[in-house]
């Protein structure tokens, strides 16, 4: 498992975003904890001049535009760290990218051991 400095950026924004506005209305103490376990246990991809060029040429290639932008750049992070899969609940999004695996956390089969969700 991996992560960016944007993925951790979005993780964030909706920590600490209201439940009223569709977040989940953490403090930014309770974000930072659960950012730290994050950085310990995940492996980080830094971005660099070769994501920002990927990056780019995806915004052309795909047509990217608005919000979408974010996205493009993940994907750009992921071929050029050689990342082939993202599990995310934004399945749409990234299906327009390929050779990308793009998993919605439903599409994943907990442990035995981890209780399964009612």
């Amino acid at each position: 498992m991996c992560y960016t400095t944007q993925t951790l950026g979005e993780f964030w924004n909706v920590c600490t975003r209201p439940l009223v506005n569709n977040g989940f209305g953490l403090s930014v103490n309770e974000t930072d904890s659960i950012a730290v376990e994050f950085e310990k246990e995940f492996d980080f991809l830094a971005d660099g001049r070769d994501v920002h060029d990927r990056w780019r040429a995806l915004l052309v290639e795909h047509n990217v535009s608005g919000t979408k932008v974010h996205d493009a750049r993940l994907a750009a992070s992921m071929y050029i760290h050689g990342v082939d899969q993202i599990l995310t609940l934004n399945v749409r999004d990234f299906k327009r990218f390929p050779g990308l695996v793009v998993l919605h956390p439903t599409d994943v089969v907990l442990a035995p051991d981890i209780p399964q969700p009612d």
